[in-house]
């Protein structure tokens, strides 16, 4: 299991459009229109928490509990800035970073 800095890490080498996080399956990346599912652990819901914590402030957290869908500006290492939305599905949190 890596963190989402790994994952963040993935995606800008690949130059993939997006990374998709998922509680039950690997994460997967989207690269010229072709989903390809990462050689990564199963993301759990503890995990996609984490992950949210780590990309979002109390305030867009507090958003997404409130209603369901937020979206966010999160830049990677202070050079690479990737949209995160992140949307909230009977209490499961599931990520799309492009």
């Amino acid at each position: 299991m890596g963190s989402i800095d790994d994952l963040f890490m993935i995606l800008k080498a690949m130059k993939a459009d997006e990374l998709h996080i998922r509680v039950g399956i690997p994460p997967v990346i989207v690269h010229q229109g072709r989903q390809q599912h990462l050689n990564w652990t199963v993301i759990t819901l503890e995990e996609a928490e984490r992950m949210l914590q780590h990309v979002a402030t109390t305030r867009q957290r507090r958003e997404l509990r409130e209603h369901g869908s937020v979206r966010f500006l999160y830049t990677f290492q202070a050079t690479t800035p990737f949209i995160v939305h992140a949307t909230l599905e009977n209490e499961i949190v599931r990520l799309v970073v492009s």
